[in-house]
């Protein structure tokens, strides 16, 4: 039987309201009349459908998950005095309609404090993504838009195209904004992978030399994406497959039936919820823009090597391993963020030694690394003079062996160590873990994704969303 943890916490996240209230798809802030302010999901689905009689009205849906994520969560900490504050519709290519509602959490009745995504049709997760600290989505892109002047209007919609890419397009299907990076390939569905162990006191290593001799092929085990309206026409087929499909449905039985609480009605015994945390001091790196610092090239770092650098450098602060990180020119130890000329005088020549390490290359103004190219980095412990062992899996197609969740359960969960993930054409340094009972089929990371020095974009992800995961620990 399938198991699922549903861990949500939430930080508050402040921000002003405006005129977006009043629109017929209210993707923005709620409104400020405190009268109409939602204090139950049930409320929060008739303010939005009542404005809005052209959209399916999915409020039993939306109602009956919301409550059942609350409902397995029950006595949770985090979820002390937590009530939803309004729903917003996000579409996708490949599904008509709406296909998600982001759920916004308050602890005010006014200010969003965390978000849950909810698909509607059938074709993706029931309960696809969520954060206890990040700023939601719909609120993220629409800043974005903001920023280049550009007002909302109510014909505007949200595309979302899988974990962290996200977009605002007008009536006639142009992009205004984005929010994330653009994925630049996308897999057919024929699914290759490698993995290996190695540890320098054992001399043993295995599978190391495999992963070079294995060619993965355009066309035939991916898509190249060149550009936006190549996103559009291929990343359904991508994502949207058949294999999601049946999760889909093993999560909505197991979670949300129609009738009783989910699993724990049915063992009638409710099972444990498991969650971890890394502990100590993150180092918040980020990425080096194109031509600046010690960057020469004419695009971004690279978020592989920008969360190498921060996962190194919780190893240094953490473990006193010095020559992992130097210290800056003003005796600063490994510095937690890249926010000044020293820290980034020490911080982004390893970024950089990273990226020639991994092999990352420019396409499209960002710093690419192919996925079986991204366990690399565990050679910078070795190259610094220090011991290591590393456990790592790759995949073209998200979530292909259960080995990506193994290394997180023995990483994060049972050595309170920071992973090295990827997932949607994007590298995330994970810290949180979270696991119904022992069942590794329902294990999710927190992951911290380096486009900021803060957790506003932090998300937890399910490991079947995940191409590949690296552990590795420095003695």
């Amino acid at each position: 039987m399938f198991r699922l943890f549903v861990l949500v916490l939430f930080l508050v996240v402040s921000f002003p309201s405006n005129a977006f209230a009043g629109n017929a798809v209210p993707t923005g802030e709620p409104p400020e009349n405190p009268d109409i302010i939602a204090k139950s999901i049930e409320r929060c689905c008739k303010n939005f459908f009542i404005k809005n009689k052209e959209s399916k009205d999915y409020s039993a849906l939306i109602v009956h998950r919301t409550k059942e994520v609350f409902g397995i969560n029950a006595g949770i900490k985090e979820f002390a005095g937590k009530k939803p504050l309004s729903i917003h519709p996000i579409y996708a290519y490949g599904i008509d309609g709406v296909a998600y509602y982001e759920v916004w959490l308050t602890n005010d009745g006014k200010n969003p404090a965390g978000w849950l995504l909810l698909s509607v049709s059938g074709k993706d997760y029931p309960l696809v993504n969520f954060s206890h600290e990040g700023i939601p989505y719909s609120k993220k892109v629409l800043e974005k838009a903001r920023e280049k002047g550009i007002k909302f209007k109510k014909t505007n919609k949200i595309y979302r195209f899988g974990v962290s890419y996200f977009t605002l397009e007008n009536k006639k299907g142009k992009k205004l904004a984005e929010f994330g990076e653009m994925p630049r390939w996308v897999s057919t569905g024929v699914e290759v992978g490698n993995g290996g162990k190695g540890d320098s006191k054992t001399k043993k290593i295995t599978r190391e030399a495999a992963e070079d001799s294995i060619i993965v092929k355009e066309g035939v085990h991916y898509k190249t994406i060149d550009n936006y309206d190549s996103l559009k026409k291929n990343f359904p087929k991508s994502y949207f497959t058949q294999r999601r499909a049946t999760l889909a449905q093993d999560m909505q039985k197991s979670i949300f039936p129609k009738k009783g609480h989910g699993e724990a009605y049915k063992l009638k015994k409710a099972g444990k919820y498991n969650y971890w945390w890394i502990g100590g001091t993150q180092c918040l790196y980020t990425q080096i823009p194109k031509y600046s610092g010690y960057n020469w090239t004419g695009c971004w770092s690279g978020c592989n090597n920008n969360a190498w650098t921060s996962l190194f450098g919780w190893w240094d602060k953490n473990k006193g391993k010095g020559r992992l990180i130097p210290t800056t020119s003003a005796g600063e130890t490994c510095p937690t963020l890249r926010n000044n000329k020293k820290r980034r005088a020490v911080v982004d020549p390893i970024q950089m030694w990273f990226r020639g390490k991994c092999s990352t290359y420019c396409s499209g103004g960002g710093g690419w690394t192919y996925w079986k190219k991204a366990w690399k980095g565990y050679r910078w412990a070795h190259y610094q003079g220090y011991g290591w062992s590393y456990w790592y899996r790759w995949c073209n197609s998200a979530g292909c062996n259960v080995d990506l969740a193994n290394i997180l359960v023995d990483c994060i969960a049972n050595n309170r160590r920071p992973a090295h993930v990827g997932a949607n054409s994007h590298f995330w340094v994970g810290y949180g873990f979270a696991q119904w009972s022992t069942n590794t089929d329902w294990t999710l990371v927190y992951c911290y994704p380096g486009w900021d020095d803060d957790h506003d974009d932090d998300v937890w992800i399910w490991w079947r969303d995940i191409n590949s995961v690296t552990r590795v620990f420095v003695y």
